[in-house]
């Protein structure tokens, strides 16, 4: 398995490359001369054993969080998590100021259990919990008292300074999102 960071470096390069040679700077162009790249990157972030979620940073910023009750569950979703994650970074705009990654991954997932919380029946089964915060907002499906899977996106939509960007990005992220199976 290859350096997960020097990937992420490699992701970004090629973004800015793209976006100079995109003849409309359309993010389709980025994503169709991208596409045949998409099965390296797959196997730089291969599912290790146990795994149950991922936390995805690029150039110290996170970018979202995904977390499943059990391991099978994450395992067979893993594969599209990881390509929304990758799409993600090469729709990065502007590219994000180098951080800390090893400061920015737990604050990111600290300042998640700071967040306003709304709770509702979910379609099935348990409650549907909406968090929202000035760093991170996210949906969280809890049956019987148990997190069954946490989705956390970097941002708020409030505070964006491009509210609608913050909202399409959010929703798009949500939308390629598998929907695991309990």
């Amino acid at each position: 398995m290859s350096d997960q960071g020097e990937v992420w470096a490699r992701i970004e390069q090629e973004t800015q490359n793209l976006r100079g040679s995109s003849r409309t700077s359309a993010m389709r162009d980025v994503y169709e001369q991208q596409a045949g790249n998409m099965d390296e990157y797959q196997r730089a972030f291969t599912v290790l054993p146990g795994q149950c979620g991922l936390l995805a940073v690029l150039n110290g910023k996170p970018l979202g969080c995904d977390l499943l009750s059990r391991t099978e569950a994450y395992a067979s979703v893993h594969t599209k998590l990881v390509q929304s994650y990758v799409i993600d970074a090469l729709q990065e705009l502007p590219l994000p100021k180098a951080m800390d990654a090893q400061a920015s991954g737990p604050a990111f997932l600290a300042a998640a259990q700071h967040c306003n919380c709304r709770s509702y029946a979910a379609v099935g089964m348990g409650a549907d919990v909406r968090m929202d915060s000035a760093i991170v907002s996210g949906a969280a499906l809890v049956v019987d008292h148990t997190v069954v899977h946490l989705s956390l996106f970097a941002g708020n939509a409030a505070t964006s300074p491009d509210p609608s960007e913050s909202m399409r990005s959010a929703r798009r992220r949500a939308e390629s999102r598998p929907r695991p199976t309990n």
